[in-house]
Order: structure tokens, then sequence, then C-alpha cells
């Protein structure tokens, strides 16, 4: 893991919809919630510098954890 290299850095952007697939679209009409804008999108195309808004760089960094559902 690279838990121990680089600085954490969280990018915030506008990404154009004409980037993002149909499939993605589809679950963020489905799951969006305006008062939780905690998303996170992939994309396979080079996204260009003007469509960064700003940065930051996290102090903090929790370890997702997954529990397993009987």
């Amino acid at each position: 893991m690279l838990t121990n290299t680089g600085i954490p850095t969280i990018f915030v952007c506008d990404i154009p919809i004409d980037l993002l697939p149909q499939w993605q679209i589809d679950q963020i009409s489905e799951h969006y919630n305006p008062r939780n804008s905690n998303l996170a999108l992939w994309i396979s195309e080079v996204l260009k510098p003007e469509h960064i808004v700003t940065h930051e760089h996290p102090s903090n960094i929790f370890k997702r954890t997954c529990a397993k559902v009987a």
C-alpha cells in the first residue's frame, strides 16, 4: 500500500458530462443526494487542468474497513 509514500491529495473537479459513461450518469441520477457531496467518479480520459477546481491535502486518512454481512 501507499500509506507511507507521497502526500495524500484530494482533487475537486468539474468533470464534463460527456466524459462519463452512461452507466455512471444513471447511477448519479439514481443516488444523488444534495446534502452529501461525497462522490467519486472514475474517468478513462485525460482531465484537462481547467477542470480542476481546487485541491487539498488532508491531515487524516481513515482506513476503509469492510464489514462482512451475514
